[in-house]
């Protein structure tokens, strides 16, 4: 998978069955170059406004009991 570095990587050949050191997958994943997908941060827009939706409750409401 694009998006496995060797942590996720030893993670899901633990799943499967196989117990393999994080320095080994590491080590293979650097010799043979496969390097994971960086994926980009999603940011947020200042030009959209944000809804904002109506205070049903307005407080109004009294507990009981804990």
């Amino acid at each position: 998978h694009p998006y496995f570095g060797y942590i996720r990587m030893v993670d899901a050949l633990a799943e499967a069955g196989h117990l393999v050191n994080h320095k080994k997958v590491w080590r293979l994943m650097k010799d043979l170059k496969i390097q994971s997908v960086i994926r980009r941060k999603r940011r947020t827009s200042n030009y959209t406004p944000s809804v904002v939706y109506p205070n049903r409750l307005k407080r109004k409401f009294h507990a009981t009991a804990p």
